[in-house]
């Protein structure tokens, strides 16, 4: 019987253990988390303040953030070198036709 007690007691520690571990990772987890989602808040209020007191910086601030790889500053370009390239073949068809 003091056997099965201790038995018990033993796994009850350990229970206790892994309860407290498994708490703990989550709490720096959590931490870590809070902390990112603060470091955002402020460099979000810091870009909106940027935005009201400087436009053009505040818009290549968000042209280094976004990266190369895409953007709504990419899409812009791409579209007028379509019209650019649009347009001579329109001069020629009218000339063409003269």
């Amino acid at each position: 019987m003091i056997r099965k007690v201790a038995g018990y007691s033993v796994l009850a520690v350990l229970g206790v253990l892994a309860l407290k571990l498994a708490l703990w990772v989550l709490g720096v987890a959590f931490s870590l988390l809070m902390t990112v989602f603060w470091v955002a808040v402020v460099g979000f209020v810091i870009y909106l303040v940027l935005r009201v007191i400087s436009p053009h910086t505040a818009d290549r601030i968000r042209e280094t953030v976004q990266g190369f790889g895409g953007g709504d500053f990419e899409a812009e370009e791409v579209e007028a070198e379509v019209e650019v390239e649009a347009e001579p073949e329109a001069d020629e068809e009218e000339d063409k036709g003269d």
